[in-house]
Protein backbone atom coordinates (compact mmCIF):
# COMPACT_ATOMS: atom_id res chain seq x y z
CA UNK A 1 0.00 0.00 0.00
CA UNK A 2 1.32 3.43 -0.96
CA UNK A 3 2.11 5.86 1.86
CA UNK A 4 1.45 9.34 0.47
CA UNK A 5 4.13 10.81 2.74
CA UNK A 6 6.88 8.87 0.92
CA UNK A 7 7.91 8.83 -2.75
CA UNK A 8 6.03 6.13 -4.62
CA UNK A 9 8.09 3.30 -6.11
CA UNK A 10 6.91 0.90 -8.79
CA UNK A 11 8.84 -2.38 -8.80
CA UNK A 12 8.75 -3.77 -12.34
CA UNK A 13 9.38 -7.50 -12.70
CA UNK A 14 9.65 -9.07 -16.16
CA UNK A 15 9.20 -12.82 -16.41
CA UNK A 16 9.42 -15.37 -19.20
CA UNK A 17 8.74 -19.08 -18.63
CA UNK A 18 9.87 -19.08 -15.02
CA UNK A 19 6.95 -19.17 -12.62
CA UNK A 20 8.66 -20.68 -9.58
CA UNK A 21 11.46 -18.12 -9.39
CA UNK A 22 9.05 -15.33 -10.27
CA UNK A 23 6.83 -16.13 -7.31
CA UNK A 24 9.90 -16.27 -5.03
CA UNK A 25 11.05 -12.87 -6.32
CA UNK A 26 7.60 -11.35 -5.81
CA UNK A 27 7.39 -12.77 -2.30
CA UNK A 28 10.76 -11.23 -1.42
CA UNK A 29 9.53 -7.86 -2.72
CA UNK A 30 6.43 -8.09 -0.56
CA UNK A 31 8.67 -8.31 2.50
CA UNK A 32 10.28 -4.94 1.75
CA UNK A 33 10.41 -2.54 4.67
CA UNK A 34 9.56 0.31 2.29
CA UNK A 35 5.79 0.57 2.30
CA UNK A 36 5.23 3.08 -0.53
CA UNK A 37 5.88 0.46 -3.20
CA UNK A 38 3.68 -1.36 -5.66
CA UNK A 39 4.72 -4.36 -7.75
CA UNK A 40 3.98 -4.61 -11.47
CA UNK A 41 4.58 -7.93 -13.25
CA UNK A 42 5.06 -8.04 -17.03
CA UNK A 43 4.73 -11.59 -18.33
CA UNK A 44 6.60 -11.59 -21.63
CA UNK A 45 4.25 -14.01 -23.38
CA UNK A 46 5.44 -17.05 -21.44
CA UNK A 47 4.62 -20.33 -23.16
CA UNK A 48 4.16 -21.93 -19.74
CA UNK A 49 1.76 -19.26 -18.50
CA UNK A 50 -1.17 -21.69 -18.39
CA UNK A 51 0.63 -23.62 -15.66
CA UNK A 52 1.33 -20.60 -13.47
CA UNK A 53 -0.29 -20.31 -10.10
CA UNK A 54 -2.28 -17.34 -11.36
CA UNK A 55 -4.14 -16.75 -8.12
CA UNK A 56 -0.87 -16.44 -6.27
CA UNK A 57 0.67 -14.20 -8.94
CA UNK A 58 -2.30 -11.86 -8.97
CA UNK A 59 -2.21 -11.65 -5.19
CA UNK A 60 1.45 -10.64 -5.28
CA UNK A 61 1.41 -8.10 -8.11
CA UNK A 62 -0.60 -6.28 -10.74
CA UNK A 63 -0.02 -8.33 -13.89
CA UNK A 64 -0.05 -7.73 -17.63
CA UNK A 65 0.67 -10.38 -20.29
CA UNK A 66 2.24 -9.24 -23.58
CA UNK A 67 0.99 -10.53 -26.93
CA UNK A 68 4.49 -11.75 -27.80
CA UNK A 69 7.97 -11.77 -26.36
CA UNK A 70 9.51 -8.45 -27.37
CA UNK A 71 12.46 -8.73 -25.02
CA UNK A 72 13.48 -7.44 -21.60
CA UNK A 73 13.87 -3.80 -22.65
CA UNK A 74 10.42 -3.58 -24.27
CA UNK A 75 8.71 -5.38 -21.38
CA UNK A 76 10.47 -3.14 -18.85
CA UNK A 77 9.32 -0.10 -20.81
CA UNK A 78 5.71 -1.24 -20.36
CA UNK A 79 6.22 -0.99 -16.62
CA UNK A 80 8.12 2.29 -16.88
CA UNK A 81 5.32 3.85 -18.95
CA UNK A 82 2.81 2.67 -16.35
CA UNK A 83 4.86 4.33 -13.61
CA UNK A 84 4.99 7.58 -15.58
CA UNK A 85 1.23 7.52 -16.17
CA UNK A 86 0.51 6.84 -12.48
CA UNK A 87 2.93 9.51 -11.21
CA UNK A 88 5.31 7.25 -9.32
CA UNK A 89 8.58 8.90 -8.30
CA UNK A 90 10.82 5.88 -8.95
CA UNK A 91 10.90 2.72 -11.03
CA UNK A 92 12.71 -0.32 -9.65
CA UNK A 93 13.65 -2.90 -12.28
CA UNK A 94 13.98 -6.29 -10.58
CA UNK A 95 14.84 -9.53 -12.37
CA UNK A 96 12.34 -12.32 -11.79
CA UNK A 97 15.10 -14.66 -10.54
CA UNK A 98 16.39 -12.16 -8.00
CA UNK A 99 16.00 -12.26 -4.23
CA UNK A 100 15.95 -8.87 -2.51
CA UNK A 101 16.36 -8.25 1.17
CA UNK A 102 13.77 -6.26 3.20
CA UNK A 103 16.06 -3.22 3.50
CA UNK A 104 17.34 -3.24 -0.10
CA UNK A 105 14.95 -0.63 -1.47
CA UNK A 106 15.40 1.70 1.50
CA UNK A 107 19.16 1.63 0.99
CA UNK A 108 18.91 2.27 -2.75
CA UNK A 109 16.51 5.15 -2.15
CA UNK A 110 18.69 6.71 0.55
CA UNK A 111 21.63 6.71 -1.84
CA UNK A 112 19.83 8.09 -4.88
CA UNK A 113 18.04 10.79 -2.88
CA UNK A 114 21.21 12.01 -1.19
CA UNK A 115 23.37 12.19 -4.31
CA UNK A 116 23.09 15.22 -6.63
CA UNK A 117 21.80 14.36 -10.11
CA UNK A 118 21.69 10.60 -9.43
CA UNK A 119 19.63 8.93 -12.15
CA UNK A 120 19.81 5.36 -10.85
CA UNK A 121 21.25 3.12 -8.17
CA UNK A 122 22.06 -0.58 -7.96
CA UNK A 123 23.24 -2.88 -5.13
CA UNK A 124 25.99 -5.45 -5.04
CA UNK A 125 24.71 -8.60 -6.75
CA UNK A 126 25.84 -12.05 -5.60
CA UNK A 127 25.31 -15.45 -7.21
CA UNK A 128 22.54 -17.26 -5.34
CA UNK A 129 24.09 -20.65 -6.10
CA UNK A 130 27.27 -19.47 -4.38
CA UNK A 131 26.63 -16.31 -2.34
CA UNK A 132 30.35 -16.01 -1.57
CA UNK A 133 30.88 -15.01 -5.22
CA UNK A 134 30.16 -11.60 -6.74
CA UNK A 135 28.26 -11.13 -9.96
CA UNK A 136 28.17 -7.32 -10.04
CA UNK A 137 30.00 -4.68 -8.01
CA UNK A 138 29.70 -1.67 -10.28
CA UNK A 139 30.37 -1.08 -13.96
CA UNK A 140 33.12 1.01 -15.51
CA UNK A 141 34.14 1.91 -19.04
CA UNK A 142 36.85 -0.60 -19.98
CA UNK A 143 40.13 0.33 -21.62
CA UNK A 144 39.02 -1.86 -24.51
CA UNK A 145 35.38 -0.84 -24.99
CA UNK A 146 34.42 -3.77 -27.20
CA UNK A 147 33.32 -5.74 -24.13
CA UNK A 148 31.81 -4.25 -20.97
CA UNK A 149 32.13 -6.55 -17.96
CA UNK A 150 31.12 -5.74 -14.38
CA UNK A 151 33.69 -5.17 -11.70
CA UNK A 152 34.17 -8.03 -9.26
CA UNK A 153 32.53 -10.70 -11.40
CA UNK A 154 33.25 -14.18 -9.92
CA UNK A 155 35.49 -12.71 -7.23
CA UNK A 156 35.07 -13.97 -3.66
CA UNK A 157 33.09 -11.40 -1.71
CA UNK A 158 35.53 -10.13 0.91
CA UNK A 159 33.40 -7.00 1.47
CA UNK A 160 36.02 -4.86 -0.26
CA UNK A 161 33.29 -3.25 -2.40
CA UNK A 162 30.98 -2.36 0.48
CA UNK A 163 30.68 1.35 -0.24
CA UNK A 164 28.69 3.79 -2.38
CA UNK A 165 30.39 5.00 -5.53
CA UNK A 166 29.56 6.79 -8.75
CA UNK A 167 30.11 4.38 -11.65
CA UNK A 168 29.73 4.40 -15.42
CA UNK A 169 26.88 1.89 -15.51
CA UNK A 170 24.75 -0.33 -13.30
CA UNK A 171 22.95 -3.60 -13.84
CA UNK A 172 19.39 -3.55 -15.15
CA UNK A 173 18.80 -6.68 -13.09
CA UNK A 174 18.26 -4.56 -9.97
CA UNK A 175 18.14 -0.93 -11.02
CA UNK A 176 16.32 1.87 -9.19
CA UNK A 177 15.58 4.69 -11.65
CA UNK A 178 14.35 8.18 -10.88
CA UNK A 179 11.30 9.22 -12.88
CA UNK A 180 12.66 12.73 -13.43
CA UNK A 181 15.78 11.17 -14.92
CA UNK A 182 13.69 8.87 -17.13
CA UNK A 183 11.73 11.86 -18.44
CA UNK A 184 15.01 13.53 -19.42
CA UNK A 185 16.94 10.48 -20.67
CA UNK A 186 14.14 8.42 -22.18
CA UNK A 187 13.10 4.77 -22.05
CA UNK A 188 15.31 1.72 -22.50
CA UNK A 189 16.43 1.19 -26.10
CA UNK A 190 14.28 -1.74 -27.23
CA UNK A 191 16.57 -2.53 -30.15
CA UNK A 192 18.86 -4.36 -27.72
CA UNK A 193 16.05 -6.79 -26.78
CA UNK A 194 18.12 -8.07 -23.86
CA UNK A 195 21.71 -7.30 -22.73
CA UNK A 196 23.49 -3.93 -22.99
CA UNK A 197 20.23 -1.99 -22.63
CA UNK A 198 21.35 -1.04 -19.10
CA UNK A 199 24.83 0.08 -20.21
CA UNK A 200 23.25 2.10 -23.02
CA UNK A 201 20.78 3.85 -20.70
CA UNK A 202 23.52 4.73 -18.24
CA UNK A 203 25.77 6.16 -20.95
CA UNK A 204 22.88 8.28 -22.17
CA UNK A 205 22.30 9.39 -18.58
CA UNK A 206 25.90 10.43 -18.07
CA UNK A 207 25.92 12.32 -21.37
CA UNK A 208 23.03 14.41 -20.06
CA UNK A 209 24.82 15.13 -16.79
CA UNK A 210 23.25 12.47 -14.58
CA UNK A 211 25.14 10.13 -12.24
CA UNK A 212 24.83 6.35 -11.80
CA UNK A 213 25.39 4.89 -8.34
CA UNK A 214 26.70 1.56 -7.15
CA UNK A 215 25.42 0.95 -3.58
CA UNK A 216 27.70 -1.71 -2.18
CA UNK A 217 26.27 -1.25 1.32
CA UNK A 218 23.34 -3.47 0.33
CA UNK A 219 23.17 -6.72 -1.60
CA UNK A 220 20.83 -9.06 -3.49
CA UNK A 221 21.24 -12.59 -4.84
CA UNK A 222 20.64 -13.63 -8.44
CA UNK A 223 19.99 -17.02 -10.00
CA UNK A 224 21.62 -15.85 -13.26
CA UNK A 225 19.65 -16.17 -16.41
CA UNK A 226 17.14 -18.89 -15.58
CA UNK A 227 14.73 -17.42 -18.14
CA UNK A 228 17.19 -17.05 -21.04
CA UNK A 229 19.48 -20.11 -20.91
CA UNK A 230 20.35 -20.95 -24.54
CA UNK A 231 19.09 -17.58 -25.81
CA UNK A 232 22.22 -15.91 -24.42
CA UNK A 233 24.25 -17.47 -27.23
CA UNK A 234 22.26 -15.44 -29.74
CA UNK A 235 21.16 -12.28 -27.94
CA UNK A 236 24.40 -11.43 -26.12
CA UNK A 237 26.70 -11.17 -29.17
CA UNK A 238 23.96 -9.51 -31.19
CA UNK A 239 23.50 -6.89 -28.46
CA UNK A 240 27.26 -6.40 -28.24
CA UNK A 241 27.49 -5.71 -31.98
CA UNK A 242 24.55 -3.28 -31.82
CA UNK A 243 26.19 -1.49 -28.89
CA UNK A 244 29.43 -1.11 -30.82
CA UNK A 245 27.55 0.10 -33.89
CA UNK A 246 25.91 2.76 -31.73
CA UNK A 247 28.90 3.96 -29.71
CA UNK A 248 32.13 2.58 -31.20
CA UNK A 249 31.54 1.88 -34.91
CA UNK A 250 35.30 1.89 -35.53
CA UNK A 251 35.56 -1.28 -33.39
CA UNK A 252 32.69 -3.12 -35.06
CA UNK A 253 34.60 -4.77 -37.89
CA UNK A 254 37.26 -6.06 -35.47
CA UNK A 255 34.58 -7.47 -33.16
CA UNK A 256 32.79 -9.21 -36.04
CA UNK A 257 36.09 -10.63 -37.27
CA UNK A 258 36.97 -11.87 -33.79
CA UNK A 259 33.57 -13.54 -33.44
CA UNK A 260 34.13 -15.21 -36.79
CA UNK A 261 37.51 -16.66 -35.77
CA UNK A 262 36.50 -17.66 -32.23
CA UNK A 263 33.12 -19.17 -33.01
CA UNK A 264 32.10 -19.63 -36.66
CA UNK A 265 35.41 -21.03 -37.90
CA UNK A 266 35.79 -23.19 -34.79
CA UNK A 267 32.29 -24.62 -35.23
CA UNK A 268 32.97 -25.32 -38.91
CA UNK A 269 36.20 -27.10 -38.02
CA UNK A 270 34.39 -29.20 -35.41
CA UNK A 271 31.46 -29.82 -37.79
CA UNK A 272 29.21 -28.44 -35.10
CA UNK A 273 26.35 -27.54 -37.43
CA UNK A 274 24.09 -26.35 -34.63
CA UNK A 275 26.84 -23.94 -33.62
CA UNK A 276 27.32 -22.82 -37.23
CA UNK A 277 23.59 -22.19 -37.55
CA UNK A 278 23.63 -20.12 -34.36
CA UNK A 279 26.61 -18.07 -35.61
CA UNK A 280 24.88 -17.36 -38.92
CA UNK A 281 21.75 -16.39 -37.01
CA UNK A 282 23.76 -13.95 -34.89
CA UNK A 283 25.21 -12.28 -37.99
CA UNK A 284 21.87 -12.09 -39.78
CA UNK A 285 20.07 -10.90 -36.66
CA UNK A 286 22.59 -8.13 -36.12
CA UNK A 287 22.73 -6.94 -39.72
CA UNK A 288 18.94 -7.00 -40.07
CA UNK A 289 18.45 -5.07 -36.82
CA UNK A 290 21.25 -2.64 -37.69
CA UNK A 291 19.94 -2.06 -41.21
CA UNK A 292 16.33 -1.72 -40.08
CA UNK A 293 17.27 0.52 -37.16
CA UNK A 294 19.37 2.61 -39.51
CA UNK A 295 16.40 3.13 -41.80
CA UNK A 296 13.76 3.74 -39.15
CA UNK A 297 15.65 5.17 -36.17
CA UNK A 298 19.40 5.59 -36.67
CA UNK A 299 21.69 4.15 -34.03
CA UNK A 300 23.28 7.27 -32.62
CA UNK A 301 23.92 8.73 -29.20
Amino acid sequence: MINSDEPGVLAVVVCFNNDKDTISALESLRKSHYRSMEVFLVDNSSRTYAYFDKDKLYALADCVVTAKNKGFAAASNIGIKYALAKNFSYVWLVNNDLFVEPQTLNNLLDAIRSYPKASCSCPKILFSDDPTKIQFAGGFKPNEPSHWSPRGSWETDKESYNYIQEVDWVSGGCMLMGVQAIKDIGLLDERFFIYYEDVDWCLRAKKRGWACLYVGTTKVSHKTGRSVKEAVKYYYPRAQFLFLAKYYPYLLFTALKKYNSHFLLAHLKQKDWAGVLMDVKVYLGFFFKWFWAGLISPLHH
